[in-house]
């Protein structure tokens, strides 16, 4: 809806910017302290309710590299960390997670090729199906 942007600011790491809409010049940034400096892209989800941040995974670490951000009510319109994932060989524009236009279903794609199909607003939650195939997933595409 082109009312927030996902960035990062050298300094002070990942951040939001939330603007006002209509003719407002008002803006509030909204600092995701968990996220890395090191993100290197960012996915929203179709209606703007979440935000994801993905750097490249660490050989070695066990340290998430994908977190999943909600946007709070419209009243504080901050950003609470819902979900972090390792994602240790994560390419530069991979799709990871993807969601279905009304954000009831959302896809995430396991490390190990597995697809796991989840509540679209609940990533605490059991998977809802776990698709284990007979070759790993290199990438999907959820409709």
């Amino acid at each position: 809806d082109g009312l927030a942007l996902a960035l990062v600011d050298p300094t002070a790491g990942v951040q939001v910017v939330s603007f006002a809409g209509g003719d407002s010049q008002e803006s509030t940034i909204h600092t995701l302290p968990a996220a890395l400096r090191s993100t290197q892209s960012f996915l929203w989800s179709p209606k703007s309710s979440f935000v994801v941040s993905l750097a490249p995974g660490q050989k070695g670490s066990s340290e998430p590299n994908i977190h999943v951000w909600r946007r709070g009510d419209s009243a504080t319109d901050e950003y609470i960390l819902e979900a972090a994932y390792n994602f240790p060989k994560l390419e530069k524009g991979a799709r990871v997670i993807q969601w279905t236009p009304d954000e009831s279903l959302c896809a995430r794609l396991l490390p190990d090729g597995h697809v796991h199909i989840l509540n679209g607003t609940d990533f605490l939650s059991e998977p809802l199906v776990d698709l284990k195939l007979s070759h790993a997933a290199q990438c999907f595409e959820l409709r």
